[in-house]
């Protein structure tokens, strides 16, 4: 597919958010024609990835662009999700059916990202879309008439109304439209000195390991519990916190690195270790490491998530309907734990599609398409900011895990666990579904 000189809305990258994007305005009856999603990658063939579950109101969401059923075929429904601690037992356990007759999908997808962005491209194709593959942007700027022009590695350029930037972290649309891109919170009390670049690893970064792996397991466990085989399972433990996820014939482990050098690519004993000192493992030998991977996470959350212009160019045409916007990771990082990166990622890009195919009808004004917009991006920064709140809390609660402290912690979970209602509340926040918003 060559790559159009002019188009109504113009998205960056084709990952979960940028393919979201893309579905989401063909559904909502943007005419393909007047569509372009390009990425810099030779071709769809991410094999391996990060995300590993889809929440109920991600499903929810996804069922606008016709997704929701093919996504729970391509994974496997989970409705337990247990915190323990490798000290002190199972704290809590809850049970994703306190959210039947709020939802129609009370669990978990267990499911990986390449599998849901495979879904994602194959809805793409069959609404008649396509990504332009291989086309790298480096900068944007605007014309006299307000339009957005995005120029390409290569010298190419496009002519755009709307760009999307759904170009991870080191987004090309965020750094051309002026948006901040801080630590909402300030995490840590290195918060002030990090990098700019957020590409570029500091002291204050949370280093994770993670691992899709094969495993053996003993004929009779032994000890007070054992590691399961199925559901959502989170550790907490003095060397620090853990996630165990079976998925298919595999398992996923992944670790927080709380102290000394994480290896860029962890080998299998390394992740054996991880198992041995993060989990209820007695007798589990990994027999095979499929993939594995080192990577820091900064809390980041950008200002805005829409600049109708790009900062210092002088606009003539102040009545088009022209703007910048930036979805997923461009927009947010954190932590994964608790699994919502990339789906407030979907939701953000879903959602997004139905506002600009709005905004696009001639019969929505200027300054009504302006205002539907920025409806959008006001709802989906508190959303953001509310579930990097939510991430930072269990996060920083997970990690500072050894002596009084962890048995201090430890007897709260549990005790949170009898309070009448608190489970219940966490799994509506876990899930999505108390977000705002969503209409556009």
């Amino acid at each position: 597919m060559s790559l159009p000189e002019q188009v109504d809305v113009l998205v960056l990258g084709a990952g979960p958010a940028g393919l979201a994007t893309a579905c989401s305005l063909l559904a909502h009856g943007t005419d393909k024609e007047k569509i372009a999603i390009v990425d810099a990658k030779p071709a769809h063939d991410q094999a391996y990835s990060r995300a590993l579950v889809v929440h109920a109101k991600t499903l929810e969401v996804l069922e606008r662009i016709g997704c929701a059923d093919k996504v729970i075929a391509a994974g496997k429904p989970c409705t337990s999700i247990r915190f323990n601690s490798l000290a002190s037992g199972p704290l809590l356990q809850y049970d994703t059916s306190v959210l039947k007759g709020k939802t129609q999908y009370p669990f978990v997808c267990v499911i990986a990202q390449s599998e849901t962005e495979r879904v994602l491209y194959a809805r793409l194709k069959e609404m008649g879309g396509e990504v332009v593959w291989r086309k790298k942007a480096v900068g944007v700027r605007e014309d006299a008439e307000g339009w957005k022009v995005v120029l390409f590695e290569d010298g190419r350029e496009v002519k755009a109304r709307y760009v999307v930037g759904a170009d991870a972290a080191h987004s090309v649309v965020r750094q051309a439209a002026g948006i901040p891109f801080p630590d909402p919170f300030d995490h840590t009390a290195h918060a002030t000195s990090l990098p700019a670049d957020i590409d570029h690893p500091s002291k204050a970064d949370e280093v994770f390991c993670l691992a899709d792996v094969r495993v053996s397991f003993p004929s009779s466990p032994s000890g007070k519990f054992s590691l399961p085989q199925e559901g959502v399972n989170a550790y907490i433990s003095e060397h620090g916190p853990a996630m165990w996820i079976p998925f298919g014939d595999q398992y996923r482990l992944i670790g927080q690195v709380l102290s000394g050098e994480a290896p860029r690519e962890p080998t299998i004993e390394y992740m054996q270790h991880m198992l041995e000192t993060r989990c209820p493992a007695q007798g589990v030998k990994i027999t095979e490491l499929v993939w594995s991977n080192r990577f820091y996470v900064k809390f980041r959350l950008a200002e805005k998530y829409w600049e109708e212009h790009v900062p210092g160019t002088p606009v003539q045409a102040v009545g088009a309907k022209t703007g910048l916007m930036i979805v997923g990771d461009a927009a947010h990082v954190h932590s994964p734990m608790g699994g919502q990166g990339m789906n407030l990622g979907i939701r953000d890009s879903i959602y997004l599609g139905q506002a600009i195919s709005h905004a696009l009808s001639p019969t929505l004004s200027v300054s009504e398409a302006r205002s539907l917009l920025s409806r959008w991006a006001t709802d989906r920064h508190t959303a953001g900011k509310n579930v990097i709140a939510l991430v930072g809390q269990v996060t920083f609660f997970a990690a500072n895990a050894g002596g009084m402290i962890g048995w201090v912690r430890d007897w709260m979970m549990w005790l949170l666990g009898w309070v009448p209602g608190f489970k219940a509340r966490a799994m509506w926040m876990l899930s999505g579904l108390g977000e705002k918003g969503g209409e556009y």
